[in-house]
């Protein structure tokens, strides 16, 4: 079913960013990425 396959993704990237968020919070600044999944969620 592709939309069991859709919801799973999205809860995927979900927890994923739930995860990556508070990580990218405590690096230093200096520390840039080019992009990460907080700049999506959050632009």
């Amino acid at each position: 079913m592709p939309v069991l396959i859709l919801a799973f993704a999205v809860l995927a990237i979900a927890v994923a960013g739930a995860v990556h968020a508070p990580a990218m919070a405590q690096e230093q600044p200096q520390q840039s990425r080019g992009w990460s999944l907080r700049d999506l969620l959050f632009p």
